[in-house]
């Protein structure tokens, strides 16, 4: 760490939303005869959080040295403080450069009224420029600034001085202002509550202050933390009390990285304490009907009891249109007729099913025929009830663009198609008001959102849930589809026939196997020797040679096969690593030559690179997921960079470049709901335990022409034999069954 004096001679790059900053500077030295501080030769990037930076400033900072792949040396800023300046020539300079209409004439006035006061004077009275002339405005802006800056100053020295990370500081100043270091030495957990920062950071805090580790307090919040871990991590709805205690000390341990590994310092009596304390405040529901003592997060307790209510509605409120049997027979018989595509047992059953059930699911694996089903009951809809309203949604962008194209029902995100927006609200209570709903990749949904797509339902239409629930389980809590079909309340049809390709794939035959694989025995899966076939898996044992070999693939398929980046993905269980997708996706984009590139923060953005949109832009209109290539750049601060999806061109203005990171690689999570002609998958044992059988076999299931797997076939067999955990707690089942009509 290095302590210096700065001037601010260029602002490189500044958000006032993060006050994320990069700026050149300049180091001075002091010189003790004229007492003030004069330039060096030195100059360096300086980048940290900053509440405002003005050209001319001086900063007294503390750094650290670094090297960012893009800015090259630079040093980050732990702590800074401004230093006013201390010569006559330095306060006119800051005020020529930063007060708007300070011309020479007002200059001089001030400076013979104030002097070495002169900056001084605006922060002690607002009204000391008064006599100039000058837009009130602009002084009071700028005052605010000085006093805001000396604040937040404050809050950066504070986190340097218990070791906390600096990008707290803009959120933490920004909730509690001035009292930042009050607020967290009084109660260090309140901005885990506020969301600002996590647990592990809150507790670190509590325990620097030197606060006693078994307080009522602490264990409080350690409790509350345990069971949002428990949902996060494992996907419990609920909690089981019994349970608690040793999730309370496996959680502490977990967190103690860098200190001794903790025991539990909380009697049983001080946890069930603290759990009655959760519940009168009414963030933890006790559930007791089916399990005892279930401790539910309020909002996943409210959730469950949703979907079981909506279902149960769903069910047994009247429908807009009802269909004979016979109507549906005979038009099932010139459906095939028309098309050629003869339906078997199943599919014909999930089409009666869908037309005449309130709410009914499709399931299967892949090229089982589950499209071909949902065409053949829209088919059907279309014959029978012309007038009827058809939607369909999915829960990302890309499955939702991908059901419109495979089916021709206009489909949008399910955020998108109740509402689920900033600004604007919700659908619930039966406003979604259509004939019939078909959600796609249902295998994706949590029960949150599960719980507000069946409220917004009308329950006046029918619902037809679509998915594969082998797949990986949702990121949020709960296993909603294979809840509902293991209830046996919902009418179900399970599709197991295999049609894509008359049953020749070595895709669909090597997921069905992973699947369907005996435990305790190992699978050996059907790989393709000879070119021209759909399933290869490179051996290689050198994860360096791996990375290699993976970069060599996405040139060699669209060499050898003429599939270019958009219908190659590289695809990985984990972010961080050799193997990761960060690293990976750096390592591709070293292949893309072109010169034309913006920078965001830690960030290059090439033209040409291929890009994932991270979150849901309502204003852009570009969601979560969705894939395209950087189709221009014009480096303004509102058209910065083009991106070009499948059906259509957005500018990105430079502020919403952090919803954008690059998409050589993704994770399989990210890929659910997505298709490509191509998968390329690394596998080595350097990904850890993000190998596993339900990972592996989604990852086949994404590609539609061919797999490539690279690595180390022990490493593969190691993944198969390893489940990805779907035992998750929840009482869904059992709620539905209780109200199941008779």
């Amino acid at each position: 760490m290095r302590k210096c004096v700065v001037v601010v001679n260029k602002v490189l790059f500044y958000n006032n939303e993060t006050t994320y900053g990069v700026f050149q500077g300049v180091v001075l030295k002091w010189a003790p005869r004229k007492k003030v501080y004069t330039e060096t030769k030195e100059s360096h990037t300086f980048v940290g959080q900053f509440l405002c930076l003005y050209l001319g400033d001086r900063l007294e900072v503390e750094v650290e040295e670094s090297v960012s792949p893009i800015y090259g040396p630079q040093y980050t800023v732990l702590t800074s403080k401004r230093l006013e300046p201390v010569s006559l020539t330095e306060i006119r300079t800051f005020l020529a450069k930063n007060i708007k209409g300070m011309n020479p004439k007002r200059l001089n006035a001030v400076m013979d009224k104030y002097g070495l006061d002169a900056i001084r004077s605006i922060i002690d009275d607002p009204h000391a420029y008064d006599f100039l002339g000058l837009d009130q405005v602009v002084i009071d802006d700028l005052r605010s600034s000085l006093l805001q800056n000396a604040a937040f100053e404050d809050t950066l020295t504070y986190l340097q001085t218990h070791d906390m990370d600096c990008r707290y500081a803009q959120p933490l100043f920004q909730k509690y202002h001035e009292r930042v270091s009050v607020v967290l030495d009084d109660n260090p957990y309140l901005p885990f509550i506020e969301e600002i920062y996590s647990f592990k950071v809150a507790d670190t805090l509590y325990l620097a202050l030197k606060k006693p580790p078994d307080a009522p307090k602490r264990c409080l919040y350690v409790v509350l933390a345990t069971l949002q871990m428990d949902v996060k991590q494992r996907g419990n709805v609920y909690t089981k009390k019994a349970e608690l205690k040793q999730k309370l000390t496996a959680f502490l341990t977990d967190i103690a990285s860098g200190r001794d590994k903790p025991t539990c310092p909380f009697t049983d009596n001080a946890i069930d304490n603290a759990v009655t304390q959760l519940e009168n405040s009414g963030l933890v529901v006790i559930d007791s009907v089916f399990v005892p003592d279930a401790i539910y997060l309020r909002q996943n307790y409210f959730d469950e009891q949703q979907i079981a209510t909506c279902i149960q509605t769903l069910m047994s409120e009247p429908k807009n249109i009802f269909y004979q049997a016979s109507d549906i027979s005979n038009f099932l018989v010139q459906y095939e007729k028309s098309t050629g595509f003869v339906l078997d047992t199943a599919q014909k059953d999930a089409v009666k099913m869908a037309l005449t059930s309130p709410i009914s699911i499709i399931s299967g694996g892949p090229g089982t025929g589950k499209t071909q089903t949902i065409n053949a009951v829209q088919a059907a809809i279309r014959a029978l009830a012309p007038k009827a309203k058809i939607r369909a949604c999915a829960p990302t962008g890309k499955a939702a663009i991908r059901i419109q194209e495979l089916t021709g029902i206009p489909a949008g995100t399910i955020h998108r198609t109740i509402n689920l927006a900033p600004f604007k609200t919700p659908k619930k209570e039966g406003d979604l008001t259509c004939d019939y709903i078909f959600v796609d990749e249902f295998s994706m949904v949590d029960v949150h959102l599960c719980a507000k797509l069946l409220d917004a339902v009308n329950s006046c239409g029918r619902v037809v849930l679509v998915g594969d629930y082998n797949q990986l389980p949702s990121v949020g809590p709960g296993l909603v589809l294979k809840d509902l079909i293991e209830s046996n309340v919902i009418p179900k049809v399970i599709l197991n026939k295999v049609f894509r390709q008359t049953g020749s794939s070595r895709i669909v035959t090597n997921a069905h196997a992973i699947i369907n694989q005996t435990p305790g025995k190992d699978l050996v899966l059907d790989i393709a020797e000879t070119s021209g076939q759909d399933f290869y898996f490179i051996v290689e044992q050198d994860p360096v040679k791996i990375l290699e070999l993976t970069k060599r693939a996405v040139k060699q398929t669209k060499t050898n096969y003429g599939y270019g980046l958009g219908s190659v993905q590289v695809l990985s269980p984990v972010h961080f690593g050799l193997l990761g997708t960060d690293n990976i996706n750096f390592e591709l984009q070293q292949q893309n030559q072109t010169k034309a590139s913006i920078e965001f923060e830690d960030k290059e953005f090439r033209l040409g690179d291929k890009v994932a949109h991270i979150e849901n832009d309502y204003e852009l209109e570009v969601f979560n997921g969705e894939i395209g290539f950087i189709s221009d750049i014009a480096y303004s601060k509102k058209q910065a960079l083009q991106v070009t999806y499948p059906d259509r061109d957005v500018w990105y203005p430079y502020s919403a470049l952090s919803e954008l990171d690059l998409a050589y690689s993704l994770t399989v999570h990210k890929m659910q709901g997505s298709e490509y002609p191509v998968i390329i998958m690394p596998i080595h044992d350097v990904q850890g335990q993000g190998l596993s059988k339900n990972l592996i076999y989604t990852a086949l299931t994404r590609a539609k022409k061919m797999v490539v797997l690279i690595g180390s076939p022990s490493a593969l067999a190691n993944g198969l034999r390893r489940e990805t955990s779907i035992d998750r707690k929840s009482n869904l089942t059992p709620r539905l069954q209780r109200i199941a009509l008779p």
